[in-house]
């Protein structure tokens, strides 16, 4: 099961993971969420600013998840969420951890 996410931004299209790639935008892709974040960067070239409106479609081994995402604005350094699937456990009982104390 493979997710992927396209963003327009100002009639551009990126795509993540594969590319082109925002600058200082990034995309984390976990087993319950995936995450938007904007200002994440190492970059100095980069002017730290908000983000104006812009789409987000995500896709699941290449079919639309969903419908299209419209964000009217993302601010800098800010992040937002996509909840893949509220209801997932990731762990069941037998694999959590247990804590005994020291004697």
């Amino acid at each position: 099961m493979s997710y992927a996410a396209t963003l327009v931004i100002n009639g551009s299209t990126y795509n993540y993971p594969a590319g082109p790639l925002l600058p200082g935008f990034s995309v984390f892709f976990r087993p319950d969420e995936i995450t938007f974040h904007w200002g994440v960067t190492t970059d100095k070239s980069l002017t730290p600013a908000h983000l104006g409106a812009y789409t987000a479609t995500i896709f699941k081994d290449g079919a639309q998840v969903g419908p299209t995402i419209n964000v009217p604005k993302h601010w800098w350094f800010a992040r937002w969420l996509y909840e893949i699937n509220p209801d997932t456990i990731i762990r069941s009982r037998s694999g959590s951890f247990r804590f005994s104390p020291r004697s």
